[in-house]
């Protein structure tokens, strides 16, 4: 039986080389395959698993890998959640753990 580790939400200051992760943040720029996107404790570049334009408030899924000193987000799902409440998410998200 395989056995997959779940994506875990984090804030881009808290992200290691490795992490399987879940991101809420804003896209701050745009290009065909890649956002660059901050969630409020930091910027992250995101290469996205298939060229499309992307913009506003999004949750990325993917691993974490390191490029020199540079943190990027290989996703393997960017959804849009523009209709999303991010005040009442972060204050949700504040309570977990």
């Amino acid at each position: 039986m395989i056995t997959r580790r779940p994506y875990v939400e984090k804030r881009i200051s808290e992200m290691s080389d490795g992490d399987k992760v879940r991101i809420t943040g804003v896209v701050v720029d745009s290009f065909e395959s890649e956002i660059i996107l901050d969630d409020g404790s930091g910027v992250v570049r995101v290469i996205l698993p298939e060229p499309k334009p992307v913009d506003g408030l999004v949750q990325v899924f993917g691993k974490v890998f390191m490029e020199g000193m540079d943190k990027i987000i290989k996703a393997d799902i960017v959804r849009e959640v523009n209709g999303l409440n991010i005040g009442v998410y972060k204050k949700l998200m504040s309570w977990e753990g």
